[in-house]
């Protein structure tokens, strides 16, 4: 399989194996597949997005929930701080027994740094006020009640997290498993055809393949896109050029005739560093394999 090495990347691997999954569909039959057929390929590759988009959901909500623990770890502090005031208006602002025994850690009367500091003493500090009802202040809600709202927010904010983790860590398991299950596909359907055709044979190309005994010079990328990213630099994202086992991106800079060589990449994506770049400065994407590279595809790279 030299000729048609297994993609490493998945989203080239699902592109390539869409292609051939088309091609099993429309002259399969005619060339004699019996064990990759349309339909078995359908199944494979609608098993292996159906993983991915489900590790997609996920890491969505995980990003949601924990937008949702910072804001009940935000309230919760809110509520230490309020707390953290009234309790100064009986045991002074420097550290005392007092203070030790209402439940602030560390030998210190700040709110804490840390979350599970902060969740610990919302805890400590709503059994001290219950044991100090005197203490509290609905005004200043500073209250059992209120602390006790804010721990249990927090706790079931990082519940959710927890949850969700675990759940990812699942649909991540699962999406590998597929993905390793189509390059087994992919590598069948290699198989098959050097039964069925030979190494000279042009119906290789009808798949997305390499003809074994007259490798193919890749195509070019049709179309590329370059987008500026808040820190400065760029996020860049490409059509796949049939054949190319690689993609190679240079930069002209305007006025200039030289390339400047900025990454070498494998898969159809890739972030680059930050750059000042002059307007009219034009990215090249070059499609490449073992045969040689295609044309460029230019990508004028957008003003800020």
């Amino acid at each position: 399989m030299a000729a048609n090495p297994t993609p490493t990347n998945d989203a080239v691997l699902l592109a390539r194996l869409t292609d051939m999954a088309r091609a099993c569909a429309e002259h399969g039959e005619g060339i004699g597949l019996k064990i990759n057929t349309g339909a078995v390929m359908v199944a494979a590759l609608e098993k292996a997005r159906q993983a991915r988009a489900e590790v997609g959901g996920q890491k969505q909500d995980r990003a949601a929930r924990r937008k949702a623990l910072r804001e009940a770890d935000a309230a919760a502090e809110r509520t230490l701080s309020l707390c953290r005031l009234r309790l100064v208006m009986f045991y002074g602002p420097t550290v005392n027994a007092q203070w030790d025994a209402a439940g602030f850690p560390d030998r210190s009367t700040q709110v804490p740094e840390s979350q599970a500091k902060r969740a610990a003493l919302l805890s400590r500090l709503a059994g001290w006020f219950r044991t100090n009802p005197a203490l509290e202040s609905a005004d200043m809600q500073a209250t059992a009640a209120a602390c006790e709202a804010a721990h249990a927010g927090y706790q079931s904010a990082r519940s959710a997290v927890n949850q969700r983790k675990s759940a990812l860590r699942g649909g991540v398991v699962s999406k590998d498993q597929a993905m390793r299950e189509l390059r087994k596909r992919y590598r069948s359907v290699i198989r098959e055809l050097n039964i069925v055709l030979s190494e000279a044979d042009a119906r290789w190309r009808l798949f997305g393949l390499n003809v074994p005994a007259h490798p193919s010079a890749p195509c070019p990328v049709r179309s590329a896109t370059a987008e500026r990213l808040p820190d400065g630099g760029w996020f860049v994202t490409w059509k796949r050029g049939t054949h190319a086992r690689r993609y190679r991106l240079r930069l002209q800079r305007p006025g200039g005739t030289a390339f400047e060589n900025l990454a070498t990449v494998h898969g159809l994506e890739t972030r680059l560093p930050p750059m000042d770049l002059p307007p009219d400065s034009v990215l090249h994407i070059i499609a490449a394999n073992d045969v040689g590279e295609a044309a460029s595809c230019e990508v004028k790279m957008p003003e800020d």
